[in-house]
């Protein structure tokens, strides 16, 4: 399975992945200091300090990763299918259903390493510059508490892992399109609000999320077995 994983990320080149994720992790880290310590929250009821930091850092995070892990699997087994080079990786000695696997994992664990590493680097950031400027968005976590890393660890997984529903819908569609537009709606509905109604901050959707997340990962890689490649 790792030799398998290995060359996904050769295949699709994931050089370039890496170099768009350090380019999202800058700007976020800009995006997120900027917030913090010159604009504030431009929603009064935000501003009240019902909100902290780490509810925009991971909102942020969140959004910019879940898409771009719906962007890497559309192109790490959608377009696979699409431009027909599926048929010849069936064609191996190997069980369709591994191959598929070492697409989904190849994406989840690179996404998974770098929305971790992405939050670790702005909320240090964010720390190192509290010392020393004023704040306009209430600091709630502390980064030397050992149960914070778990807490970034647990909703990087859950983030992360959403993102094979949009997987699932493009399967089914067998489109890139489906693909990303599908982790836009996902977006809204983990971090968007519709007038006083919102699910962003709300345990119990994500974790909800991603148990259908996991039980669709096992029927794509299940399903394969028993199905054409198209």
């Amino acid at each position: 399975m790792l030799k398998l994983i290995r060359l996904e990320m050769g295949k699709n080149n994931a050089a370039k992945y890496a170099l768009y994720e350090v380019i999202a992790i800058v700007a976020l880290t800009v995006l997120c200091m900027t917030v913090m310590f010159l604009l504030g929250f431009g929603d009064p009821k935000m501003a009240k300090g019902t909100v902290g930091a780490s509810f925009f850092v991971e909102m942020m995070t969140s959004i910019v990763f879940l898409i771009f892990a719906a962007v890497m699997h559309s192109e790490f087994t959608i377009n696979a299918y699409k431009n027909k080079t599926m048929d010849l990786m069936f064609s191996y000695p190997i069980k369709r259903g591994k191959i598929v696997a070492s697409k989904i994992i190849a994406v989840l664990v690179f996404n998974l390493i770098s929305i971790i590493i992405a939050q670790v680097i702005i909320f240090g950031c964010i720390y190192i510059a509290s010392r020393y400027l004023r704040p306009l968005i209430p600091i709630d976590f502390d980064i030397l508490d050992i149960t914070f890393y778990g807490s970034v660890v647990i909703q990087s997984v859950m983030t992360i892992c959403i993102s094979l529903i949009a997987l699932f819908v493009g399967m089914i569609k067998k489109s890139s399109v489906a693909t990303i537009v599908s982790s836009f709606f996902l977006v809204a509905l983990l971090k968007g609000n519709l007038g006083e109604l919102t699910l962003a901050g709300s345990i119990v959707l994500p974790v909800v999320l991603t148990v259908i997340s996991i039980v669709f990962a096992f029927l794509m890689i299940s399903g394969v077995e028993r199905k054409d490649v198209l």
